[in-house]
């Protein structure tokens, strides 16, 4: 009698698991299937830390990598270059907490948050991020 309630509880569970198993890769088809937002072909990524003493100043950083994204656009074959400091769909970002005069948060309950993407001006043509309405960014908005 327990030999036989095992293997029907075996049975039982390797079904389950055959299911979820069926629904996790419809469920992974599905996804990739949708438009991310942007033209991935074509498009080489890479992550850049700047860390040390070389970096403690803002003004360090920023000329490390204007001078970086020089020297990639000057690349041979490279028709855009652009930098972000998260890449879409890496689950990175940077949060910080939104307060507002007008309405103060006393419930912690509420999440004010913002999310920062840094990018630079080219990144949005780089990407080819689709335009919906607006304009693109200039290196005068920072």
């Amino acid at each position: 009698m327990t030999r036989r309630l095992l293997v029907v509880a075996e049975v039982a569970l390797a079904l389950v698991l055959l299911v979820s198993a069926g629904l996790l890769l419809r469920s992974l088809q599905r996804l990739f299937a949708v438009a991310p937002g942007f033209n991935a072909p074509h498009l080489l990524t890479m992550q850049v830390q700047t860390s040390g003493r070389r970096f403690v100043q803002a003004s360090a950083v920023h000329q490390f990598f204007d001078r970086a994204l020089e020297a990639v656009r000057a690349v041979p074959g490279v028709e855009s270059a652009g930098f972000t400091s998260q890449l879409p769909l890496s689950g990175d970002f940077e949060q910080y907490g939104v307060q507002f005069e007008s309405s103060p948060n006393d419930d912690p309950r509420q999440d004010r948050s913002a999310l920062r993407y840094a990018v630079t001006p080219a990144y949005v043509e780089t990407m080819r991020i689709p335009l919906v309405r607006g304009r693109t960014i200039e290196a005068l908005d920072a």
